[in-house]
Order: C-alpha cells, then structure tokens, then sequence
C-alpha cells in the first residue's frame, strides 16, 4: 500500500487541515507581494509545518499562481515540488546536519547568486533548531542583509530552539495542535479519495468510532494518525482495542514494571526507559499511566475494561499517591520546557525521578 501521509500531502493552501489563520495570513502576503523573505514556523509535529512550506515555495514560483494565491500545481515549478523532486533554485536542508563551515559558505553563494530556473530561491531548513552555533551566527548575518528573490523557511518543534536574534528577524507562525474534530475530518476525505469510504472492506461503525478513537489517540498530529490509519486498513484491524495497541505499542505490563520499579526505588528502570527502541512511545505512556493513577485517586474512575490494570490502579492511587503526584508534576514540568517528546524529555524525565528518589532516601535517613 502506498505511503498515504505522503500520498496525500496537501497540494493547494484550500486543501490544508487546520491552521487556518496561518493559512490566511500566508495565502493574503502571497497575492499582495509582501511576504516577509525569512518565515519560521514553530510548533508540534504532524501539523502541518513542512506542508506549509512547500506550499509557499509553490506559491512564491508558480508561472501561473490563482488570483487567490493557490499555485497551479501543473507548471514544471510547482511538479517539482509535489514530486519532491527540487530544482537548484528550491533547497531543502536538514538543520541538524547543516553544521559544516564549507556548507554554510556554499549557502553563502547560493544566495548571491540569482535563480536559474524560477522567480525566487526558496531555501527551507527543517529542525532549524539543531543548527550548530556556527551555523546560526552566520545566518543571523545573512537574515541582516537585504534579500532579493531569496526567501527563507525555517522549521523548529521547539519554542526555544531558535535564539531571539534570529527570531526578530523572521515573520512567526506559531502552529498549534489539530483538533479531534479535524482529524476526523482529514481521515474521512482521505478514506473517499482512496474510494475506501464505501468499501465493504471498512466496518461501518470504523468509519465514526474507529476515525474518532484514531484522532483522539493522535496527539494533535494529522501524520500520526494518517499513519495509524493506514496500519489499520493494511493489516484489518478495526476494532477499539486493536487500534489502541497499533497507537500505544507497549503493553501495561510494561509501563507497570518501570513503575513498579520506582516505587521500590529500584535504579534499574533507567535501562528500562533508555534501552527502549521508541523515546517517545515509552515516555508518553508512562506519562499517561501516571495520570491514570491520579485521576484514579481522586475520582474511583477507570477508562480500562481489565481487572488487572484496574487493580494496578487502585494500588498506586492507595498505597503511593504522594509519589505518583510527585511524579505528575515532574512531566508538567517537562512540557514546560521540552516542546518535543522525545529523548531530552526521556532523559529529563530520568534524572528527575533519580533525583527526587534521592531526596525521599536522604529523608528516611533523617527521620532515622
């Protein structure tokens, strides 16, 4: 089955999910020509941040671009773009390996020099925020420099990735998690474009509840749950709990023994959570664990139809809230300061519970 995030990428700013300000505000600058050259777009994957980017080179080099300033999409600009297959006057960089100083220098005369085949160059730089100090420096003097036909998108998931200095010279788009409403939306147009919407290979109640269930369990992000979706069609599972573990991946027994293991302040749960394969997979439902057990504790509520979690639950909420508490507003703290789940948020999620352990043992010892 093909790829059906990549497959369906919008093509035309009337077909992007969410951000419709965003949207707006971009679409208005193109037709009126007064699009700022340097653009940052900041916020949380799966939102929508590359698409807007393509989409705006598309505009900016489009020979026949829509007096409402969708690009044509059939001009040789615009295919080689939803072909991904770029031209040298639209480049794309990886932030996190644009670090070398011959790279930079190499930026340098690109931009210098005019385009070849368009009206504008386009440079767009994902993880913007992993740029190496070196590289940041001297793009904070090119962004100093007055831009002709040159235009820049930068791309970060972190708030804080991108210093000030830079900051002030762009124009901020600041996008923010898509809702369940538009999630389900997406998936619904996605599922008739493919001529899946009345399939008999789709159960009827997936089309609501199952489409519902997906984006809840997305996280705000359109290609997480495009993606979930795809595994759901692809292998026939349609069903609450079969969809939950595509999302979830860990069962609870797993998330319980790290837990388990904090409890007893047995340090080996570091290499629980660091020797996993997915960061962001083990933190989020260790996180979700957590607050299951607090509600839990204040509520008698449980969303789990098993006995044995269940039991888990009234057990943490009983005989350990205090720490369980203490643990919530370890991960609040977290998302204050790591936009991006991920390994930093795992780390930091590790050596504060490591120390906090370290404070109730140094405690006892006082009591003592």
């Amino acid at each position: 089955m093909k790829n059906l995030a990549l497959e369906n990428r919008a093509i035309k700013f009337d077909d992007v999910v969410g951000q419709k300000e965003i949207v707006k505000g971009i679409r208005s600058k193109i037709v009126t020509n007064s699009l700022s050259n340097v653009l940052l777009f900041k916020g949380p994957t799966g939102t929508g941040k590359t698409t807007l980017a393509f989409l705006t080179a598309m505009a900016l080099n489009c020979k026949n671009l829509q007096a409402d300033g969708n690009p044509c999409c059939v001009c040789d600009s615009c295919k080689s773009i939803i072909n991904q297959s770029f031209n040298r006057d639209v480049i794309l960089f990886d932030g996190s390996t644009l670090s070398a100083k011959s790279e930079v220098i190499d930026l340098f005369s690109t931009i210098d020099s005019p385009p070849l085949f368009d009206k504008n160059k386009v440079i767009i730089i994902e993880e913007a925020d992993q740029l190496s100090e070196g590289a940041k420096n001297s793009f904070l003097k090119i962004f100093e420099r007055r831009l002709n036909n040159v235009y820049f998108i930068l791309l970060s998931m972190k708030f804080k990735g991108i210093p000030d200095a830079i900051q002030s010279r762009c124009q901020v788009y600041n996008f923010s998690y898509l809702s369940i409403q538009e999630l389900m939306f997406a998936l619904k147009n996605l599922l008739e474009k493919e001529n899946l919407w009345n399939s008999s290979e789709i159960p009827e109640d997936f089309k609501f509840a199952g489409l519902g269930l997906i984006s809840s369990l997305a996280k705000g992000s359109l290609r997480e749950a495009v993606q979930t979706l795809e595994r759901c069609i692809t292998e026939k599972i349609f069903d609450n709990e079969g969809i939950t573990k595509i999302v979830q991946g860990v069962d609870e027994a797993t998330v319980d023994a790290i837990l388990g293991k904090i409890v007893k302040k047995d340090l080996s749960f570091v290499e629980d959570i660091l020797e996993y394969k997915d960061f962001f997979e083990i933190y989020t439902l260790v996180y979700t664990f957590v607050q299951k057990v607090i509600i839990y504790a204040k509520t008698s509520y449980s969303s789990s139809t098993s006995d044995y979690f269940n039991k888990k639950l009234a057990y943490y909420a009983n005989n350990h809230f205090p720490l369980f508490n203490s643990l919530l507003a370890i991960f609040d703290e977290i998302q204050k300061t790591n936009f991006i789940y991920g390994k930093s948020a795992s780390l930091n999620f590790v050596l504060k519970v490591l120390s906090l352990l370290e404070g109730d043992t140094q405690q006892l010892k006082r009591m003592r």
